[in-house]
């Protein structure tokens, strides 16, 4: 048998230089105007039972504020966590 020293996944150099460049990622104007635009979507779309007029119907209302709360705080936790949540946030605006 042969002996080999494995190095921790989170020290890598691969890793270390992916999460390097989803953080220069992270800091340009596109990127951050992507997460503000998911995050105001999320929270039109957790108010639009009042703001166009359907608050009266209480099962719509209630599921359209949840469903808009959870995409506005994972914009904003994707948001924050660049790097690390890239590609899950591709899955999730597919998913809503």
């Amino acid at each position: 048998m042969s002996s080999s020293t494995h190095i921790p996944i989170h020290t890598h150099p691969g890793i270390v230089a992916l999460r390097q460049r989803y953080d220069q990622a992270a800091e340009q104007p596109t990127a951050q105007v992507a997460d503000g635009l998911m995050l105001l979507s999320g929270l039109y779309g957790g108010a639009s039972a009042w703001i166009i007029g359907f608050a009266d119907q209480s099962s719509l209302t209630m599921s359209n504020l949840i469903a808009g709360l959870a995409v506005a705080l994972l914009a904003a936790a994707f948001g924050s966590a660049y790097g690390r949540t890239h590609g899950m946030k591709s899955m999730i605006a597919l998913c809503t």
